[in-house]
């Protein structure tokens, strides 16, 4: 740790900044979109989903924590049928969220639900990786990781397919992918991964 007493001396403006926090419009719409947490609401789901594609990443984490206080009954068959590909992938997560348990958590004797865990893959798997975005691929990545935490491994044939959508990619454009497409195969078995993963090293 450390103590600094920093000292100015010149002749700029030393005149103390005016902290008040702006509203912008995002910021009143965020929190419009907060009144919903914490509590169900027969509206919320209706009144949140098209924030879910927001270019805002704060105001879509805000949409999609309202999707995860609603019964994942009353909006799951909305969320596979999703097009928009930033708004499926939220509320993808949201359902991951809602009806997947961490394993830390996880009551003994509690049973995973193999169906989602397989429509889940399922769905992904349906998804063009090369018509995302940088962000969307990250959090399509971030997404099967989670899927996997919560629900554990799928069947053989799904982690091929799985394996077979990502190896393509890896090594990828940015240091963020690399990371998470590295942890991701490997956690998989994915056969190339170490030799990609070491040539990235070599030559870093």
């Amino acid at each position: 740790s450390g103590l600094y007493r920093v000292s100015y001396t010149g002749s700029g403006d030393t005149a103390p900044v005016d902290r008040t926090p702006v509203v912008t419009a995002e910021r009143a719409l965020r929190h419009q979109i907060e009144s919903f947490h914490g509590r169900q609401d027969p509206k919320a789901v209706d009144s949140v989903w098209p924030h879910l594609g927001s270019s805002d990443r704060f105001i879509r984490s805000a949409a999609r924590v309202v999707l995860e206080h609603q019964p994942a009954a009353e909006w799951e068959a909305k969320a596979f049928s999703e097009t928009d590909s930033t708004r499926k992938l939220e509320a993808l997560l949201a359902l991951t969220k809602s009806t997947g348990i961490c394993p830390t958590h996880r009551p003994a004797g509690a049973v995973v639900d193999t169906a989602m865990r397989d429509r889940l893959f399922a769905a992904l798997l349906r998804m063009d990786w090369a018509a995302l975005s940088q962000e969307q691929r990250l959090n399509f990545v971030r997404l099967v990781e989670i899927v996997l935490h919560r629900f554990g491994n799928p069947d053989d044939a799904t982690v091929a397919a799985v394996i077979a959508k990502l190896d393509p990619a890896f090594p990828g454009n940015s240091f963020e992918l690399n990371w998470l497409l590295c942890e991701t195969l490997s956690y998989l078995q994915a056969p190339n991964t170490a030799a990609k993963g070491m040539a990235l090293i070599a030559a870093a």
